[in-house]
């Protein structure tokens, strides 16, 4: 049986995804994506604090264990801290 795909109207949040693993970022995207919202995916904590500082998000998701490190040693505040 085909899937019925619905089509949702954009819900005007940005998302962005840091993971190191190609699959969970596509999946992510394409999930978060079908529920409307825009998506920019990073691999590293690096490429996050660069997106982080030229575009603004209502939700970052965080792959904890390989991002958190460096976000933390590039300065940004640990949010249990």
């Amino acid at each position: 049986m085909a899937r019925k795909r619905i089509k949702f109207d954009p819900s005007g949040y940005s998302i962005l995804v840091v993971d190191d693993q190609d699959e969970t970022l596509i999946s992510s995207k394409l999930l978060l994506e079908r529920e409307g919202h825009r998506v920019l995916t990073a691999v590293d904590g690096r490429e996050a604090l660069s997106l982080i500082s030229d575009e603004q998000f209502e939700l970052i998701v965080v792959d904890y264990v390989h991002a958190a490190d460096e976000l933390r040693g590039a300065g940004a505040r640990d949010p249990q801290h």
